[in-house]
Formats: C-alpha cells, structure tokens, sequence
C-alpha cells in the first residue's frame, strides 16, 4: 500500500502535474463564486460563506498546527471553518452530517491504516467525487502508491514536517480551486442534462400530438370517402324514387323512404356539426374559455332538445337533480360534449328504455355520468373508444347511424378543461359514460 521514499519526489511531481493539467482544463468553465452552486444537485451543495475543511489525526498537535496555520486563511472571500476530529469513525459522522465539505486532509496510518478505508469509503460507498483528499504521512517511506493515488483521487500527501505554514497554504488553495471547478463542471452538466430531458420530453410530446393529429385527420378523410359519400348517396337515391314514380308507391312505403331519408339527414346534419367542430379544434380557432356554470341547468337545457327524439321510442330521459353544483369549464365545449353523449344514449337505448343523468361532487371535480338501458358495448368495443386512429362505429336500435367523430370531439373538449372521460359498459345491459370537471371553488 505504502511506497519507498525514494519515489516521493516523483510521486509528488505527478500528483502536482495532475493538478495543474486538471486546473488548465477547468480555466475556461469556471464561473463567478457566487454563481458556483445554485444549480447543483443538494447532494453536494456548498455554504457560500466559508469553506469547509475537515481534519482527521489522532494528534493533538497536528491539529493545533493546522488550525494556527489556517486561522486567517480566506479564499475569494471566504473564511475557513475547521472540523476536527481524531477518529476515523467519528470523521465518518460528520462526513454524513456535512456533505459540503471541500477538503479533507488525513493520518491515513493511523488506527492500522483505517485512513485508507475512509478514503474508501468517501469515494466507494458515500460515492463523493467531489471533495478533495489530502494525505497526512509520519514519514516519507510512507508515502501512498500510485494506484491508490489515481483509484481515490487523492490530491497531494505530506508529512507532519512539511506541515509548514506557506506548503499547507498552497497545497489548500490547489484543492480548493480544484473542488470548486468540479462544481462548477457538474452545474454545468447538471443543466445541461436537465435541458436536454426537457428538450425531449417537448419533442416526444409533439411527436404524440402529430401522430394523433394524423390519425384524426385519416379518419377524417376516412369518413369523408365513405360515410358522407353513402349517405348522400342513399339521400339522393330516395328522392329520385320519389320524384321518379310518385304515383305508384302507398302511403306506408313512402312513410319508410322519408323515415331513412330523415336518418341520413340528421347522420349527415351531426357528422358536418362534429367536423366543422374538429376543423376549428385544429386550428385553434376554438379557445378554452372557463367560466362559472350550474351544470344541472346546463344539462335540463339540454334534455330538452333530445325529448322529441326520445318520445319517438318511448324513452323516459330524467336528471337526478342535486344541489347547484358549479363547475369552471367553456360553456360551449360542456355543450358539445352533453349534446354528443345524450345523443348517443337515445340512439343506442331500446324502446321503452331509460336515460338518467346526474352529476356529483368527487374530491376538487364534479362528475357526470349518462346512464342508458341500452344494447350496451362489447369489450372489444370498448377498447376502441375515444381513439382517434380507429374509425369506429354502430348502428343504433332504430338503425341510426353515426361517424364515430363525436366522442373523439368529447374527449378533446373535457381534456382541454382539464377532466377525464371514460365508459363502463356491458353488452346487453346497457352504458355508462362518466366524466370530470374541475367544481368552481
């Protein structure tokens, strides 16, 4: 462990030679003092009024020389301050109480060499690359190898009798000026770490906005080509019939004919709404603007448009009032969003059926559930709801038919007022879809 005195000079030539090259390196990123530490991790922040230096000897005298020694020393304007001890597990104690200090200088034989298992322990175990080490040697035989010099960092070593006034000050100062490079080299790899996380997070987040986008506007077009164009078509295709050959079809039929035409009328009247609702959406012509509302009135006012299509198949549609509860959210978008989801219940809910809507306080948010008696969704199903790359949809109990874009709108529109929609539903038993709203505190 310990080397010949006859390679100390040039031990001390390489430790000093390191020092210097490391220094040179470090000229041009070191920073003003007062900047040094603010952006370092709290693991190795330092106390920007004093310098902390820490003094492990089981000799009383080392101690006093050190500190007569060091008592007026000052480094870009900060004073010293000493911690002393002569135990190795007692240094360890304040290591784990002080994790600023700079410097650390060391009887490395004392207690049968226990200043070497310290040094390991500060590089190994506290994983500290930071603080400088100085070793303190009885005689120059001594003197460290190499190899522990290089596998611990240890900056200089000196014996008791060269533990003179003008060598402590300069070997000090060296370390000092060392550690506070080191800081200023981890602040700045620190923030650029930290940027570059930032930077690709935003990125990953455009990413995921710009498939999204693409996968919305495919659908778009999907339903574009096929949807609006088969309707249009089944739309033309009964006028022509009716215009065509008035004279030869009853009553009955042309009752049949006219009830389609009115089904692809509503289906085309919706799917344009939705679109030209989606179109603004993508282009920000759409802003969230959260107001105060009584979200019960907001849903009776509601009610109130879909009860001609409910009465046609006999469903009873209720609210479960509850107290005024106030929600914060664009008064528009809550509509669109009511709109699309009671229409869909009266669509999908049988003859005779039921639709409850009621809403409650859950924590800081208001949730409102839709509840229908109606065909209910398959699980397969579910999985397809609210993405936007699937284009999805079903026809309802009196063949009605939709684009599916709605319920894309709807999660568009609670998200952007910061809540969360979802569905629970089983095939056969009916749905329920249930969203959040922050409450207006």
């Amino acid at each position: 462990m310990f080397k010949n005195n006859t390679h100390q000079k040039n031990d001390t030539a390489f430790i000093m030679k390191e020092n210097n090259d490391f220094l040179r390196m470090l000229t041009t990123k070191q920073t003003n003092d007062n900047n040094l530490t603010s952006n370092i991790s709290t693991h190795y922040t330092i106390k920007k009024n004093v310098w902390k230096i820490l003094i492990v000897d089981n000799d009383e005298s080392i101690h006093s020389v050190i500190r007569t020694d060091l008592k007026d020393l000052s480094f870009q304007n900060r004073k010293v301050q000493l911690l002393n001890t002569f135990s190795v597990v007692e240094a360890k104690s304040i290591l784990q109480k002080n994790n600023d200090i700079a410097l650390i200088l060391i009887n490395v034989i004392m207690d049968n060499n226990a200043g070497i298992e310290f040094t390991k322990y500060i590089r190994e175990y506290l994983n500290n690359k930071f603080c400088r080490i100085i070793f303190i040697i009885e005689q120059p035989s001594q003197a460290p190898e190499k190899n522990i010099i290089e596998l611990y960092q240890i900056d200089d070593y000196k014996t008791k009798a060269e533990l003179t006034s003008d060598k402590l000050y300069t070997v000090i100062l060296t370390s000092l000026r060392t550690y506070e490079a080191m800081l200023s080299i981890e602040s700045y790899r620190s923030n650029i770490e930290k940027k570059i996380i930032s930077r690709t997070k935003e990125l990953e987040t455009q990413k995921k906005e710009l498939q999204e986008l693409n996968a919305t506007k495919d659908k778009l077009f999907s339903i574009l080509a096929h949807d609006l164009r088969s309707q249009i078509g089944n739309f033309k295709t009964v006028l022509d019939i009716l215009l065509m050959k008035p004279d030869l079809i009853d009553k009955e039929t042309t009752i049949n004919i006219l009830t389609d035409a009115k089904h692809s009328a509503n289906y085309i009247f919706e799917l344009l709404e939705n679109i030209l609702y989606w179109a603004r959406l993508q282009k920000k012509e759409i802003k969230c603007k959260p107001e105060n509302i009584e979200i019960n009135q907001l849903i009776e006012e509601n009610i109130k448009l879909f009860i001609p299509s409910a009465n046609c198949k006999n469903i009873k549609l209720q609210l479960i009032d509850s107290n005024n509860l106030k929600i914060n959210a664009d008064k528009n978008m809550i509509i669109a969003v009511l709109r699309n989801l009671i229409s869909n219940a009266v669509k999908f809910t049988d003859n005779d059926g039921r639709i409850t809507i009621k809403s409650e306080k859950k924590d800081d948010y208001v949730e409102v559930s839709i509840i229908d008696t109606g065909v209910g969704i398959s699980k397969d199903n579910l999985k397809k709801m609210f993405k936007p790359d699937i284009h999805f949809t079903t026809k309802g109990t009196a063949q009605e038919i939709g684009s599916g874009l709605g319920l894309i709108l709807c999660k568009d529109f609670i998200e952007k007022n910061g809540g969360k929609i979802w569905v629970d539903s089983q095939q056969g038993k009916g749905s329920t879809f249930k969203f959040t709203i922050p409450k207006n505190n």
